[in-house]
């Protein structure tokens, strides 16, 4: 027995579909939460950063992992104006790291967390941050931490 969702053709342009897609019928959905989440995932950068003399004036390799909760919308169009874009989380661990010499991974991933949440659509941002070439028995040594905006009116 072939299943709607296993049953295939190809389009005038190549791409498979599946027949639900070409005749336009979806099943109809609804958020599991009013959330959703969005990430990035270990994006390497070189940056000053450490608290000791011999890690002055020289970059390091640093990881960023970023997860943000953000308020889910529906997405009635295939438009990028209908979401946050994961582009946001990648340009503030640029920004960050180009802001010069970071003493503390802490402070770096506050900084990071602290921008992340001016987006108004971002709930909630967890950040992770490693430095690579800090130790050369282990892979990282560094933090996570996860931060929510705060609330004004408390």
């Amino acid at each position: 027995m072939i299943s709607l969702l296993s049953k295939v053709t190809r389009g005038a342009e190549g791409v498979t579909r599946s027949v639900s897609e070409q005749s336009g019928h979806y099943a109809a959905t609804e958020p599991a939460d009013n959330r959703r989440r969005m990430f990035v995932r270990d994006m390497v950068l070189s940056t000053e950063i450490g608290a000791y003399p011999e890690e002055r004036n020289r970059s390091q390799r640093v990881r960023f992992n970023i997860d943000a909760l953000v308020e889910d919308r529906p997405v009635t169009q295939d438009d990028l104006a209908d979401v946050v874009s994961y582009e946001l989380l990648r340009d503030a661990a640029h920004r960050v790291t180009a802001l010069g010499h970071t003493n503390l991974v802490e402070t770096m991933a506050e900084r990071l967390a602290a921008m992340c949440l001016n987006h108004p659509a971002i709930v909630e941002i967890t950040v992770r941050v490693e430095k690579l070439d800090v130790f050369e028995d282990c892979e990282s040594a560094g933090i996570e931490i996860t931060r929510r905006r705060a609330n004004a009116n408390a």
